[in-house]
């Protein structure tokens, strides 16, 4: 397997590598802009992401 990742954007990139109990390749590419626009998207009320989190935090219950 040939994995290029071609970076653009001038932010940092890292990669990891691991297999699973099952033998399968996981490769994880991190895109440093990415990880840091979704982190301020979730700390900032009333953006989409920052919704589904609390939402996720705090599921419905039946009454």
């Amino acid at each position: 397997m040939i994995v290029n990742v071609i970076n653009n954007t001038g932010a940092a990139v890292s990669t990891r590598e691991s297999t699973d109990s099952r033998g399968a390749l996981t490769i994880d590419v991190l895109i440093d802009s990415i990880e840091t626009a979704m982190a301020q998207r979730a700390t900032r009320p009333g953006t989409t992401l920052n919704r589904a989190l609390v939402a996720a935090a705090n599921p419905l219950r039946a009454r």
